[in-house]
């Protein structure tokens, strides 16, 4: 359906969305069944909502049936300028666990935001940081909680060259990832990319990381004609 469009309205754009996923394996047992529905806002001032839910009918994992789970979550995007894009996210319901040992339906919630500045005309900077917990849905202990931050540093120095700088850190595991990328570029024949990576894990002392993993690559790509 749509909503008429004026420059006045509030909402500049309406969809509703309604449909179902069916997979199976190859013996055709079912393996995941579900009815799902969204809706997508364009609001006046670059304003962008997506409301969806799911009814997961059966889904199954490992030997292990999971019926019945409903899912519920929304996603906002706000962009007042080309250089600035703001995006979050919130996920909340039912989800099986994917443990081998022990599946089992739990209650998941998972929150996080995802953005990106123009600082200059060549300094770009992005961040992320994505939080989930799930709990037990019969006497809910906590099966798992922590967040993903990441850090996103882009310099273009011109057409071809540019330079980029990943970081981040996985509470999970405890562990900080560094990857510097530099990529020259300078037709769509030629191209070059020298990086690296670093791993750090939790170290020996307390609240320490050490080295734990480290890469170098080199790639050059040049087309001949013969």
């Amino acid at each position: 359906m749509a909503y008429p469009k004026s420059k006045n309205a509030p909402i500049q754009q309406f969809r509703v969305n309604l449909g179902s996923e069916l997979s199976y394996n190859y013996e055709g047992t079912p393996k995941y069944v579900d009815l799902f529905s969204n809706a997508n806002i364009v609001w006046k001032g670059n304003w962008e909502s997506q409301l969806n839910i799911v009814r997961i009918l059966e889904e199954e994992y490992e030997g292990f049936v999971g019926q019945d789970m409903m899912q519920y979550s929304m996603y906002n995007g706000y962009s007042p300028s080309e250089a600035i894009r703001l995006r979050s996210f919130l996920s909340i319901g039912d989800q099986l666990r994917y443990d081998e040992e022990n599946p089992a339906v739990g209650k998941q919630f998972f929150i996080g935001s995802f953005n990106s500045f123009q600082l200059t005309p060549k300094l770009r900077i992005g961040q992320s940081i994505r939080y989930s917990q799930m709990r037990s849905k019969e006497d809910n202990s906590l099966f798992y909680k922590g967040y993903i931050a990441r850090f996103i540093t882009n310099y273009q120095f011109n057409k071809d060259l540019s330079f980029r700088l990943v970081s981040e850190y996985n509470e999970f595991d405890d562990t900080l990832f560094i990857q510097p990328l530099l990529k020259w570029n300078p037709n769509p024949f030629t191209v070059l990319f020298v990086g690296g990576s670093q791993g750090y894990g939790e170290g020996e002392i307390a609240d320490n990381l050490d080295i734990d993993s480290s890469q170098l690559y080199f790639k050059f790509q040049y087309l001949f004609e013969i």
